[in-house]
């Protein structure tokens, strides 16, 4: 039986406020510096461009975040978080225009 390719392109994504408390215990524990902070912050809109299936790990596990890609059930969720972001775009049109 031959080896079976996938090709899964899957960012893990999360609120500028989780992410932030992430790297705030990281810094704590020693394990990054502090400046990483804002760098981190600064890239977030980037992850919007690629072409990705994003996963929303704001209030999830590392474990959790794992067990929903392994059984591939991220594509419900995926699609929830498309239409938030969809919805939260056209909300800043409007605002915009």
């Amino acid at each position: 039986m031959g080896k079976r390719q996938c090709d899964h392109r899957i960012s893990l994504i999360c609120s500028r406020e989780a992410l932030s408390k992430r790297l705030e215990r990281d810094v704590e524990a020693g394990i990054r510096t502090a400046d990483i902070i804002a760098k981190s912050l600064e890239r977030m809109p980037l992850y919007k461009r690629l072409n990705t299936v994003k996963i929303d790990v704001s209030e999830i596990s590392a474990d959790q975040a794992a067990a929903m890609i392994a059984s591939g059930c991220y594509e419900e969720t995926a699609k929830s978080v498309f239409l938030l972001f969809i919805k939260s775009e056209l909300a800043l049109i409007n605002v915009i225009i």
